[in-house]
């Protein structure tokens, strides 16, 4: 306990006095900017309008950029409440008591595999709150000794004192990148010495971070076991990045087309795709062997929180019932996460019921054809068996696409968009041409959760949102694909002449 209070004595001075450093230079800076204009006026009786401007200019930006901000707190999920989910929160509150810490006064659930604790609102940290967000994923994948793991690890910061620092590190981080950019817009010069202090700001800053991590993996093993810490970490490492393809890739682009099958039900079916499991234990033996964190990583590579853990007791015997198991309905839980981040909550009121095996017949066929019909102006005087030639000039094609209707973001001009994306879009498009034009001729479609979409007739196979990539980057030859078409007989099939099947 003594070293934790010690700990924790040197993380706030270090904090404070970083705090003060910024803001220290930013108002030196912004007094000599003043100070400039009235050297010139009083001392040299000369005025220079263009520095006058420079140094009046530079130094409002610095004042402004450095003035703190309110921290207007926006939910990052539903709220869940004692009263409708008391198995959960009989959990959360052990695990408080066992850290000697207070409840957090709201809890969250959050579309993610993974947790966090903040103590947020008011300004500067005066005034502000504890609050917890629990990740829906983790519930899914975790048992219960290991979520009690996840929870005792972030009460950890609240033992540690690392929510009360965060609030002055992370304003004040805030406040560094805010000034560093906007004097960025006025002069490289000004710049300078605020991306110096950032830099060396977030160098210190994330080192106290790491440290904090290790100090909470510590406790977290320490009440529940290392076990149960051990499994969590690497079931959050192995998992976090594949519940996030699933819920950006294939989850909300089915809601958006006016559907709701099980988010918990799909995600089970992602991760037995072959693709899926290749994609997930390369990924995770890419995080596994990194040795060490980068200076400015906030957290500890995983080989090192997992080294730090071997040491400390086994812990007691794992509860492996289902961390869902504490919440009654978890379709209920899902529901609530889209009305939580729907613009449109009628609209998430009126999604019809989907089962995932019809997903391709009832959502994504349509879709392709709509597709196809909406951009074939684009297509004119494409065939198949040409696409080499446009592959070879996508940007052409891409500034016909975004004339036939593509929708950029707001202010966003076509011949702003980077090369690698038009050529993405152009896949995209001319994939679903091909999708409507090869059915016609009977082909089938064959996809899945996390799988290539392909066409398939007489064991031919064809990658429709493959092949225009194929072609623009050289991994398909013209000489390749032309023989491929002709073989197949679809050279000379018009990509143009989609429309949508009668209704």
């Amino acid at each position: 306990m003594v070293k934790s209070k010690n700990s924790l004595l040197l993380r706030a001075i270090t904090s404070v006095l970083l705090t003060i450093g910024f803001y220290g230079l930013a108002l030196a800076i912004a007094g000599g900017l003043l100070f400039l204009v009235y050297a010139q006026f009083v001392i040299f009786e000369t005025v220079n309008s263009r520095l006058t401007l420079f140094a009046i200019v530079g130094a409002v930006v610095i004042i402004w950029a450095i003035l703190p901000r309110i921290d207007r707190f926006i939910p990052p999920g539903p709220q869940l409440t004692p009263s409708e989910f008391p198995l959960l929160f009989r959990e959360i509150k052990a695990v408080a008591d066992l850290t000697q810490q207070e409840m957090p006064r709201d809890v969250y659930l959050i579309p993610d595999v993974n947790a966090f604790v903040a103590e947020r609102g008011g300004m500067m940290g005066i005034g502000r709150r504890r609050v917890m967000g629990i990740g829906l994923g983790l519930l899914k994948l975790l048992n219960i000794s290991e979520l009690k793991s996840v929870l005792a690890h972030e009460f950890g910061h609240y033992y540690g004192g690392d929510t009360a620092l965060g609030p002055w590190i992370y304003r004040t981080r805030t406040a560094i990148i805010r000034t560093a950019v906007n004097v960025g817009h006025q002069s490289s010069l000004l710049q300078a010495p605020f991306v110096w202090y950032a830099k060396m700001f977030l160098r210190i800053t994330n080192a106290i971070s790491r440290q904090q991590e290790f100090s909470a993996d510590r406790l977290s093993a320490t009440i529940v076991g290392k076990q149960a810490a051990t499994s969590s970490l690497t079931k959050i490492h192995r998992y976090s990045s594949a519940f996030g393809a699933f819920w950006q890739q294939e989850y909300l682009p089915v809601v958006n087309n006016g559907f709701r099958p099980s988010l918990l039900n799909g995600f089970d079916r992602f991760l037995e795709t072959q693709n899926v499991t290749q994609k997930v234990e390369s990924s995770y033996q890419q995080v596994l062997s990194q040795e060490k964190a980068d200076p400015y990583d906030t957290h500890p590579s995983l080989k090192e929180r997992l080294a730090a853990l071997e040491s400390l007791p086994q812990g007691e015997e794992m509860n492996d019932q289902p961390a869902l198991s504490l919440v009654q309905d978890p379709e209920d839980l899902e529901g609530r996460i889209l009305m939580s981040i729907a613009i449109d909550k009628e609209k998430i009121k009126t999604l019809k019921p989907l089962q995932w095996e019809d997903l391709t017949e009832i959502v994504y066929l349509p879709m392709w054809e709509k597709n196809a019909q909406s951009f074939a102006g684009a297509l004119t005087g494409m065939t198949i068996g040409n696409l080499p030639e446009h592959a070879k000039k996508f940007p052409v094609l891409f500034l016909q696409i975004a004339a036939n209707g593509w929708k950029l973001p707001p202010n966003v001009k076509p011949k702003d968009v980077p090369p690698q994306v038009q050529l993405q879009i152009c896949s995209n498009v001319v994939g679903c041409a091909l999708i409507s034009t090869l059915r016609k001729q009977g082909w089938g479609v064959k996809t899945g959760l996390g799988e290539e979409v392909t066409l398939e007739e007489d064991g031919q196979i064809v990658k429709p949102f493959q092949v225009f990539i194929e072609l623009a980057t050289g991994k398909l030859t013209k000489e390749d694909w032309e023989t491929t078409c002709t073989e197949l007989g679809i050279y000379a099939l018009n990509l143009a002449s989609n429309q949508l099947p009668s209704q």
